[in-house]
């Protein structure tokens, strides 16, 4: 018997868990937005982690990185198995460097991801990184858009700039997520 996003929600709201939409959102901080997501399909409802880099301009949380985790049915609690996967595979991820990693060990190969692990280590590094000037080319008019503005950014006001831009696009996200809870 399929389970419909609504009753999961009204159970996570029975659990004091926080709403954003279709996902929990579990932590947010400076530069990791992380949690469970819902999606109902039409034949039933999933239930997938999450993670999002802050400092991307993210005009909406998708599950690219996440991965789905259950199937919900009235024989399965699917929110506490998603609860459980977060808190073994995703709970852990509070950086830019966090989020390197969990790409890397998962051999995450996507566009996204691949613009992902490109934008955590500008995010990361202290100095100019070669890799913002590598042979990318991503296919995603969205993707290319927002890696045109980190070229463009970086040829006008070098290393520092491009850093600024990231955290221009940090705020930018935060103010998506302006009713979620703020963790460290």
């Amino acid at each position: 018997m399929k389970i419909s996003k609504n009753e999961i929600k009204r159970e996570a709201k029975k659990r004091g868990l926080p709403l954003f939409g279709d996902f929990i959102v579990l932590l947010k901080n400076d530069d990791v937005v992380s949690g469970v997501a819902l999606d109902g399909a039409p034949s039933s409802t999933y239930i997938w982690t999450f993670v999002l880099p802050m400092y991307d301009d993210l005009s909406f949380l998708h599950m690219t990185l996440g991965e789905r985790v259950s199937r919900c049915s009235a024989e399965v609690d699917c929110l506490a198995l998603g609860l459980n996967e977060y808190h073994d595979k995703i709970s852990g991820i509070k950086s830019a460097k966090g989020i390197i990693e969990y790409i890397d060990k998962n051999s995450l190969n996507s566009e996204y991801a691949k613009w992902t692990r490109l934008i955590s280590a500008i995010r990361e590094s202290d100095s100019e990184n070669s890799l913002l000037k590598e042979n990318n080319t991503f296919q995603s008019r969205a993707i290319f858009e927002k890696y045109s503005k980190l070229l463009s950014t970086y040829d006008a006001g070098g290393w520092a700039a491009t850093q600024g831009l990231l955290d221009e696009w940090s705020i930018r996200t935060r103010s998506l997520l302006v009713d979620v809870p703020y963790n460290l």
